[in-house]
């Protein structure tokens, strides 16, 4: 779908459903200066709960990347 300074985003959805779309994006872990920083930004994220806010609704870890699946 995208591709920006930290990432890239994907359309994806639960293989073999007919679920809705998510997005997924996937951050390398080399990209990533402060992983302090970007541990926060993800525990503010679970906790936001707001109709103008993004939804994080998983996060995946696999090898170098960490994947945030969100609306």
């Amino acid at each position: 779908m995208g591709k920006g300074a930290f990432g890239t985003v994907y359309r994806g959805k639960v293989a073999g459903t007919n679920g809705p779309w998510r997005a997924i994006k996937k951050i390398e872990r080399k990209s990533v200066t402060n992983p302090e920083m970007l541990t926060n930004e993800i525990e503010i994220m679970i906790t936001l709960d707001h109709p103008t806010s993004i939804k994080l609704y998983d996060i995946f870890e696999w090898r170098n990347s960490v994947y945030l699946v969100t609306e």
